[in-house]
């Protein structure tokens, strides 16, 4: 069997401001844990769901040790007819 690869990094650089206020990390990051509760479940969806819908690809969620909540990795394998 003859294989061949390339890679696609997507990666979101997530930030917040607040205002002059502000104290620091107090609120434990609430806003990133509402985005990881909320939103990046339906980005995960969206991005699995155009690549599975395609009728070309097998997507297979990886995990190479590190830290799910920091790092998402797929195997995405097209379908040879």
């Amino acid at each position: 069997m003859y294989r061949e690869e390339r890679e696609l990094v997507i990666r979101l650089h997530l930030s917040a401001e607040f205002d002059a206020a502000y104290e620091g990390d107090d609120d434990g990051y609430e806003w990133y844990q509402a985005f990881d509760a909320e939103l990046r479940p339906q980005i995960v969806k969206a991005l699995v769901r155009v690549l599975v819908d395609s009728g070309r690809y097998r997507v297979t969620p990886i995990n190479r040790g590190l830290d799910t909540h920091e790092e998402l990795e797929l195997a995405v394998a097209r379908l040879v007819p």
